[in-house]
């Protein structure tokens, strides 16, 4: 008589590399992304399975790397504080 139970540790065994850990993108991930946004292309991104702490970590790597090829942080405030660019009235 055969059981279920017999045969789940092969079954697990069979679909573990089946079974997607997401992980900090490495470096060469983030080289990319920001060699994609540099160029204004689509990126592939960091994929659909990233968790909370997997994307801070990205989003972290990303906050060290893009001023290298943007230039420093402005702030979403400068663009409101600025004269030359008009909110929806013009500046004055």
């Amino acid at each position: 008589m055969r059981t279920p139970g017999r045969y789940s540790c092969v079954v697990v065994a069979l679909m573990f590399p089946l079974i997607a850990c997401a992980a900090c993108p490495d470096e060469a991930a983030v080289a990319a992304y920001v060699a994609d946004f540099q160029s204004v292309r689509i990126s592939q991104g960091f994929g659909n399975d990233l968790s909370l702490a997997d994307a801070e970590c990205a989003k972290a790597k990303l906050a060290q790397k893009l001023p290298l090829v943007q230039g420093p942080v402005a702030g979403y405030k400068a663009a409101f504080t600025n004269p030359v660019v008009p909110c929806g009235s013009p500046a004055r």
